[in-house]
C-alpha cells in the first residue's frame, strides 16, 4: 500500500487555477487602453509547466512497477489512464462539434468547415492531435475543432508520456543512490534547457522551412497561434517531455528519501528551497517575457520554469511548511481531484460569461468594478461546475472503464476493455475518411482561378490572422474574379467594440499575388473584390 502525498493534489489545483485564471483574464478583463493586464496571462505557462513536471512525479511514485509486471501490468496502467482521460476529452469534444459554429453554418449550407472538422477527428479520438503539425484550410490541428476542445492539446501530450513511461521507468529505478538521480536531474536539466534554446535560435530558419513545406499559414507572417514555430516548441510532446522526465527523476529521489526521518537543519534548508522556488516564479517569468535574459527568453515556452517547479514539488511533498498546510487542506485536495474538469471546463464558462455580459469593457471605474466582479464570479463559477463535474461525470465514469479491466481479470473482460478501446476509433476513422475524400473533391479545390491564401477579419483589432480564409476560399476558391460580402452574422465578431476591416490575400491563375481591402466597419456588407488581370494571349494565338 503506497502512502499518499495530499500536498501533491492540492498543487494539482494550483496548476489548473493558474491556467483557468489566465484564460478568464484574456477573455473577460479585456479592458480599453489597459495593456498592462496582459502580464495576468502569464500564469498559464506556469500552470501547464506545473501539470507536466507533476505528472512525471506522481505517474512515477504510483506506477513505477508496472514495468516489473510484464505487459499485462503496462496493459493495466495504460487503461487506468484512458479511464481517467477519456469519459470527459470526449465530452468535451462533442461539445465542440455539435454545437460549434461550423455545424450550424453546414447545415444552413453557408460552408463545408465542418467536414473540416471532421476531416481532423481521427487525431483527436487517437489522443494524437498534439503529436503532429497539420494544417485544415486556415487552422492548425490544434484549433480546427473549436476553442474549448483545442485546450486538449495537453492531453494528447500526456498520453504521449504515459505510452513513454515504462521505457522511462526502465531506466529510472535502475538508479539506487540519491545522489545519482539528484546529479542526473541537475544534467538532464542542463541538457534539456540547452536544447530548448538552440530550437529557439533557430527560429527564422525553422519558420522558413515551415512556410515552404505546409504553405503561409504555418508561418509567423500570418499569426503565431497556429504556426509551426509555435507548435514545436510549445504544443508538440518532444520537448515537452523533458518536464515530465524531470517529475519522474524528482520521485525517485523522493522516494529514496520519504521514509528517512526529517532534521531540524534539513527541515529549514527544505523550508529556504521552497521560499527560493516560489520566489523565482515571478523572477524569470519577467526575465523571460521581458529579453532581459537572453537565455531564458530563448526558453520562454518550455522548461524555463521546470527547475522551480521541481524545488516547490519537492520541497511541498517532503518538508511540512505553511504551504504545504495550505496543499494538504479539504478545500485544496478537493479541488484538486476536480482539477481536470477545472481544466477541461473552465473555456466553456467563461467564453459564455463573455457571450452573454459582453467583452470589452470601457476604461472607468464602474465598468472596471463590474469587470472585476465578473472575473471573480466567474472563476467561482468555474470551480463549482467542476466539482460536479467530477462527482457526477469523472468519477462514475473512471469506475466503470477501470471495472472493465480489474487487476484479476478474465480473458473475457481483457478483449471487451480492448475492443471498447479501439473499436470506435475504428468506426471514427472510417466514417472520418469517407468525409475527408468529400472535401478533398475536385469541386471544393479547383485547379485554376483564383487561390486564397488567407482572409481575416479584424487584423487592425488584433483579431486571429486567416480566421476568414476558409469562408472567402469557399466563396471564391477557383472564380476567374469574385466579389465577397464580409457579414459580421455569418463570421462571428472577433473583436468586440473595435471597427474590424477585412483583409485578403490571393494568387492569380498567372501567378501574380495580390491582395484586396475592406476598411474599418467591413462586417456590416462590405464588399470585397478580387480581381485578376486577363491572361496575356501571344501572338501565336497561345
Amino acid at each position: 500500500m503506497r502512502d499518499e502525498v495530499p500536498s501533491l493534489t492540492g498543487l494539482r489545483f494550483v496548476a489548473a487555477f493558474c491556467v483557468a485564471f489566465a484564460h478568464s483574464n484574456v477573455v473577460l478583463m479585456r479592458i480599453e487602453n489597459l495593456p498592462s493586464l496582459r502580464w495576468l496571462d502569464v500564469p498559464a505557462g506556469f500552470g501547464m509547466t506545473l501539470f507536466f513536471v507533476l505528472s512525471g512525479f506522481v505517474i512515477h511514485y504510483n506506477y513505477r512497477r508496472v514495468t516489473g509486471e510484464g505487459v499485462s501490468g503496462v496493459g493495466r496502467f495504460l487503461w487506468a489512464r484512458f479511464s481517467r482521460l477519456y469519459p470527459l476529452f470526449l465530452f468535451v469534444l462533442l461539445l465542440d462539434v455539435i454545437f460549434g459554429r461550423q455545424l450550424y453554418s453546414y447545415v444552413t449550407g453557408t460552408n463545408r468547415a465542418f467536414l473540416t472538422t471532421l476531416s481532423a477527428l481521427p487525431y483527436y479520438l487517437t489522443f494524437t492531435q498534439g503529436w503532429f503539425y497539420s494544417l485544415f484550410e486556415s487552422s492548425s490541428l490544434i484549433y480546427v475543432t473549436g476553442a474549448n476542445s483545442s485546450l486538449t492539446w495537453s492531453i494528447s501530450v500526456e498520453w504521449f508520456f504515459y505510452l513513454s513511461f515504462p521505457f522511462v521507468a526502465v531506466l529510472i529505478t535502475r538508479i539506487r543512490s540519491p545522489y545519482v538521480v539528484l546529479a542526473v536531474i541537475f544534467g538532464w536539466s542542463a541538457i534539456w534547457a540547452t536544447l530548448a534554446s538552440n530550437l529557439d535560435g533557430h527560429t527564422n530558419e525553422i519558420d522558413a522551412w515551415a512556410s515552404n513545406y505546409f504553405g503561409a499559414v504555418a508561418g509567423l507572417q500570418l499569426g503565431y497561434q497556429d504556426s509551426f514555430v509555435r507548435w514545436i516548441n510549445y504544443f508538440s510532446p518532444y520537448l515537452r517531455i523533458g518536464e515530465f522526465v524531470l517529475g519522474c527523476l524528482l520521485s525517485q529521489l523522493y522516494i529514496f528519501d520519504k521514509d528517512r526521518p526529517v532534521g531540524r537543519t534539513e527541515r529549514r534548508l527544505g523550508l529556504s528551497l521552497l521560499a527560493l522556488g516560489i520566489i523565482s516564479i515571478p523572477t524569470i517569468s519577467y526575465l523571460t517575457y521581458s529579453s532581459a535574459s537572453p537565455f531564458l527568453h530563448s526558453l520562454r515556452s518550455n522548461y524555463a520554469l521546470a527547475p522551480s517547479v521541481a524545488l516547490i514539488i519537492f520541497t511541498s511533498a517532503r518538508y511540512p511548511s505553511p504551504v504545504a498546510q495550505l496543499l494538504n487542506s479539504r478545500p485544496f485536495v478537493a479541488l484538486g481531484e476536480a482539477s481536470y474538469s477545472i481544466y477541461m471546463l473552465h473555456f466553456l464558462i467563461i467564453t459564455a460569461v463573455a457571450s452573454a455580459t459582453g467583452q470589452v469593457i470601457p476604461l472607468a471605474f464602474w465598468p472596471v468594478i463590474y469587470a472585476i466582479v465578473r472575473f471573480i464570479c466567474s472563476v467561482a463559477l468555474v470551480m463549482l461546475v467542476a466539482l460536479g463535474s467530477y462527482t457526477f461525470l469523472e468519477v462514475p465514469s473512471r469506475k466503470f472503464l477501470r471495472q472493465l479491466l480489474p487487476a484479476n481479470a478474465t480473458p473475457r473482460q481483457t478483449k471487451l476493455a480492448v475492443g471498447l478501446l479501439i473499436c470506435p476509433a475504428i468506426a471514427a476513422l472510417l466514417f472520418i475518411t469517407v468525409s475527408h475524400l468529400a472535401l478533398r473533391s475536385d469541386d471544393f479545390l479547383p485547379a485554376g482561378g483564383l487561390k486564397i491564401i488567407s482572409a481575416t477579419y479584424g487584423a487592425n483589432c488584433g483579431a486571429k490572422a486567416g480566421n476568414a480564409s476558409l469562408s472567402v476560399r469557399n466563396a471564391c476558391h477557383g472564380k476567374a474574379d469574385c466579389e465577397y460580402t464580409v457579414d459580421v452574422n455569418l463570421l462571428g465578431d472577433p473583436a468586440g467594440g473595435c471597427a474590424k476591416s477585412f483583409f485578403a490575400e490571393y494568387v492569380c491563375d498567372s501567378g501574380d499575388r495580390r491582395t484586396s481591402e475592406v476598411p474599418a466597419e467591413a462586417g456590416f456588407g462590405g464588399r470585397l473584390l478580387l480581381t485578376c488581370p486577363p491572361k496575356k494571349i501571344s501572338s501565336s494565338g497561345k
